[in-house]
This record gives structure tokens, sequence and C-alpha cells, in this order.
């Protein structure tokens, strides 16, 4: 067939999932080669090859938590297996979440022998697939926890969004920094941000197009 068949489209292509948007760091923490690897957004450390002391991790609070948790992230995560969180601590919002370290995804890494280059072959950000992977690691729920799960949203209309983002921080009882969207059809990721520095701000500009 030289040309793919078009799929047909269905309700989930309507269907956005909304999670809570952490004023965090972005996180992930990966075994390979039977090795503990955490990431930040631009730099990967072996953890015991490339961390001497807690100088070396720029994120507070962070090398305490890995010593302590090491051993149990090396036994529950099998080779490849790749968690993707917010590190909590370090924003402008201030939480009482109990866990530092928040996911709002799962997949796996590979590494490029060729390249020198890691390579996130999956992730999944769907709650539900989050929670069938951790159901198989319970353990790691005594010092991981997931990012807050919001609503479904049937379509990106701004009024909408504007309305659940009003709801929930009254819910909540706490400032929100705003919320991460994904499809759940094309995966898709967007983003919506009300709280920025600390001040409550307008998402939309004048010229938004109307969706």
């Amino acid at each position: 067939m030289l040309y793919p068949k078009t799929q047909r489209m269905t309700s989930k292509d309507m269907v956005w999932q909304v999670t809570e948007k952490l004023d965090g760091s972005n996180l992930t923490l990966f075994k390979l080669n039977g090795q503990l690897y955490f990431g930040t957004r631009n730099w990967v450390f072996n953890f015991d090859e490339d961390v001497k002391d807690s100088k070396d991790v720029d994120y507070k609070g962070l090398y305490d938590w890995l010593i302590d948790n090491k051993e149990e992230l090396l036994a529950y995560l099998n080779d490849g297996e790749a968690l993707f969180g917010e590190w909590l601590g370090m924003g402008n919002l201030k939480y009482e979440i109990p866990e530092r370290f928040n996911l709002f995804a799962v997949g796996y890494i590979g590494f490029d022998q060729e390249t020198g280059m890691y390579d996130v072959k999956t992730i999944k950000r769907k709650v539900d697939d989050i929670r069938a992977f951790m159901e198989w690691k319970e353990a790691l729920y005594k010092f991981i926890a997931k990012v807050p799960f919001v609503a479904y949203l049937e379509s990106l209309d701004k009024n909408k969004i504007d309305k659940v983002y009003d709801m929930y921080s009254n819910d909540v009882g706490r400032n929100v920094e705003g919320f991460v969207l994904v499809n759940l059809s094309t995966e898709d990721v967007v983003k919506y941000v009300r709280m920025k520095r600390g001040r409550l701000e307008s998402f939309w500009k004048p010229e938004d197009i109307e969706w």
C-alpha cells in the first residue's frame, strides 16, 4: 500500500488529560547496565561514577534522597526503565506534598554507542499507564508520588480551562502553577501556566485565536 489508510477519528481524539503542573525542577531517574543514572534538563549523571559528594548535585536535597533510596530504585527498576518527574523544593511555590519526586511519565531509555547519547525510547504520560507501571513496583510509592490528576477535557476551550483552573485551585486550597494537558490519542502535550514568579496572571494573550 503506497498510501496508508487514514485512521477513523474516535472519541479519544477529543479527550485531553489534565494534570497539575508542579513548580519543580525536571528530573529523570533510570537504570542502565545495573547502575543508577539521573538526568536534569541538560545533563545526565551516573550516580556512582560522576557524583562524589552533594556538591556535584545541583538540586537541593537530591543527593541525600538518592543515597537513602538508591538500593530500592536499583532493586525495583528493570534495566532501561525510567521515571520522569518534578523535583520539588527549588521553585517559587511551596508545597506540603511529602514526596519530593512526583512522576508525570514513565518509560524506557537506551544508550547509543555510536553517538554517545542517551535516547528516550518510550515515554508514557497517561495516568493509567503510570499507575499500571507503579503497581508492579509498589515499594517505590514510599518515596515517590504522581503529579496530581485534575480532570479530562473534551476540547481546549479557553473558558473551560480557566474555569477548571479556578475550581481546582479552590479545591486544593493553595497556589497552582498551572496544568499539563495530554491528548489521549495523539499524545500531544501542551502546558497552561497561570502562576508566574509567584504571581497569578492570565495565560491567554490578546492575539490568541479562538478554539
